[in-house]
This record gives C-alpha cells, structure tokens and sequence, in this order.
C-alpha cells in the first residue's frame, strides 16, 4: 500500500499510544475526516467478520469489519457509515471495504464533525501493533 494513501485518508486525530475520552492507551490510530469518505483495505485478506454496530454515540465500536491479512494480523476497520465486503471475501491491498462515519462512540477531540475511522492491528500472538508503522512496512 502506497504510504500516501493512508496518510490523503484524513488527519490523525489519536495517535497510537494516545489517550481518548475512554482508554487511557490508544491501542490504534484515528483518523478523521467527512462521513463517506472511501476507506481502503490497507492490506489484502479475507473478512473475518462484519458488525453491523450501535447508533451514534453509544459506547460501542459501532459499524465494524475484521480482516485477517496473509501475516495473520487481525485489522478492525470501526466507526463505519457503510461496510462494501461480506465475511469470507478476499479483499486486495487498497480495495474499498467501507466509507469513514461515526456509529458507536465517535467523537471529535475539538467539538467538530465526530466521523473517524478507528484502526487497530492485532498479530497472531495477540499484540496491538502500531497501525502506521505495520502498513509502512508492508
């Protein structure tokens, strides 16, 4: 995956390692920006599952999708207006999987627009990972 293109996905709001309204320890990035905006798979795989979520502002990670890239790594794709994959579907680096929106627990750290796409990877030892330097690497 082209580094660019999961920076031009909008502003890194959290920073892994970061602190939010509810975990002391970001173990993910979020990144916002408009609701819709395309979000691609940042590495190919096979959907382990889709969530269909909680409304807007309940404590939840809302509209969801796990995908399992080829190292074994689990990525969850949440706080999604619309998932574009169903469980079982091979999905290839850069692929739209989903567009960016605030279902479950979205906010915005200054007030705004809550839409952001909360990223975290988990590798097969069970282990968050920094998600910007696991796609840099890919």
């Amino acid at each position: 995956m082209d580094p660019k293109q999961f920076t031009n996905l909008g502003k890194i709001t959290t920073p892994y390692g970061g602190q939010t309204k509810v975990e002391p320890v970001h173990p993910g990035v979020d990144i916002a920006n408009k609701k819709r905006t395309p979000i691609p798979a940042f590495a190919g795989g096979v959907v382990q599952k889709t969530i269909n979520g909680r409304p807007d502002g309940e404590q939840s990670f809302g509209i969801s999708i796990i995908l399992k890239d080829k190292k074994g790594a689990l990525h969850r794709y949440s706080h999604l207006d619309k998932i574009g994959v169903r469980p079982g579907q091979q999905v290839s680096d850069g692929q739209q999987i989903a567009t960016m929106g605030s279902s479950g627990a979205a906010y915005s750290p200054n007030g705004g627009d809550p839409s952001n796409l909360d990223l975290r990877i988990v590798d097969h030892y069970g282990r968050f990972l920094n998600p910007v330097q696991y796609i840099d690497s890919l």
